[in-house]
């Protein structure tokens, strides 16, 4: 009994650390998919602005599916707890005077385990270069 006891403190220990791994890299899998997924919507999606600020029309899909995995979804329940919009960057850079390319990451996200929690700081994040339609006259 002493032994079992002994041995089980550590067996506890282990595989409650190995679940809490397991669960945070399924969280993190979980985001870079999406955020990959984002980022070809956002490579081909009309832009209508001449900044590099992206109008809501371009940027609420976008994290619609980081979210909810579906750019025509904007409520219900979200992929991963306590993720937002305002978790979710999506930033265009410019060449010459036309988008060049687009930058979609997570900022500020809380990974929560068992034991700890991870914050992640833009991470994932997936740039992608632009080949979508370019109006900044014509709006989205």
């Amino acid at each position: 009994m002493i032994e079992f006891a002994l041995g089980s403190i550590l067996l506890v220990t282990m595989f409650t650390g190995s679940f809490q791994y397991a669960y945070s890299f399924y969280q993190y899998n979980t985001l870079e998919n999406s955020v990959r997924a984002a980022a070809q919507f956002a490579q081909q999606a009309a832009y209508g602005s001449a900044t590099t600020d992206p109008p809501s029309c371009y940027s609420t899909p976008i994290k619609n599916i980081i979210i909810y995995g579906d750019p025509n979804v904007s409520s219900g329940t979200p992929l991963l707890p306590g993720l937002g919009t305002g978790n979710i960057s999506v930033t265009m850079t410019f060449a010459s005077g036309a988008p060049s390319s687009v930058t979609v990451g997570i900022n500020s996200y809380t990974l929560n385990a068992i034991m700890g929690s991870t914050t992640l700081t833009n991470k994932p994040q997936v740039t992608m270069p632009y080949i979508g339609r370019w109006s900044p006259a014509g709006g989205c």
